[in-house]
């Protein structure tokens, strides 16, 4: 059963993965990636003596699993810190009834949530200074400790990034049974992930083209100093990295009537 979930699970991802492979490279690459996983899993079956009932079963759920990402476009926005990402995904809200959203702050916060397994393991590894009296995560406290210490935020980024991911891929099956065929996933750690990359086409990044201007959002955003705010800015991968690595570059320096309008 673990194994059928699991492979389930990967051919779903597989087949969100066949859209960019098709829009970037060719058609005929789009298809390997299943192919592959088909016969990893035979041969686990059949070392594993199962009967070939059990066999077709589980290599029917990859497939339709498969099927079931293939049809299924996901587009990543994401973009610098106090970018106007935001605003993005109220347009795309407002506008574009046919798009779902799925926002990665949401469910970063519902996986720490006191008593799941993310919620136990920033305490092992961050103490209990990072925590409320009530039990809930300080993301304050928590974001001092990270965007100061590389380390630290690698070791993060190691908790969170496993459980993120499989929420994510709950919540877009639960969409694609609700009958929607475009999902945008708003991911500020796009990049970071290593994973939805792979897995959205086309990638939108918002980005704001003046250091000063985009500074002074954050700001104004957090409250805080522009020390702060550029120490924030350069806990990120460099805006550069991420235009370049982007299908779309959304440019938000102006107003927000020219955002809407890109």
């Amino acid at each position: 059963v673990t194994l059928g979930l699991g492979a389930s699970a990967l051919s779903f991802l597989l087949g969100l993965n066949s859209n960019r492979l098709k829009q970037k490279f060719f058609r005929f690459f789009s298809g390997t990636n299943i192919i592959g996983l088909e016969w990893v899993v035979y041969c686990l079956l059949k070392k594993l003596k199962s009967g070939y009932l059990e066999m077709g079963v589980f290599l029917s759920s990859i497939c339709l699993s498969y099927l079931g990402g293939r049809t299924l476009q996901m587009i990543g926005l994401t973009g610098g810190i106090g970018c106007g990402k935001s605003s993005v995904v109220e347009t795309i809200r407002e506008d574009f009834n046919n798009l779902a959203v799925i926002d990665c702050d949401l469910v970063a916060r519902e996986v720490v949530r006191p008593g799941r397994y993310a919620h136990r393991k920033i305490r092992k590894h961050f103490g209990n200074e990072v925590f409320n009296i009530d039990g809930s995560l300080n993301r304050g406290a928590l974001g001092e400790i990270i965007f100061s210490d590389k380390k630290k935020r690698n070791q993060l980024n190691l908790i969170m990034q496993p459980v993120i991911l499989w929420e994510i891929i709950k919540n877009v099956v639960k969409l694609k049974a609700k009958g929607y065929s475009k999902v945008v996933l708003d991911a500020p750690l796009l990049f970071e992930s290593k994973v939805l990359v792979y897995l959205c086409y086309p990638i939108v990044t918002v980005y704001i083209s003046d250091e000063n201007t985009w500074v002074g959002r954050v700001c104004k955003r957090d409250c805080i100093s522009a020390f702060q705010a550029r120490q924030k800015i350069n806990s990120q991968l460099p805006v550069e990295y991420k235009t370049k690595n982007s299908d779309i570059c959304i440019d938000n320096t102006s107003s927000p009537g020219v955002l809407k309008v890109q």
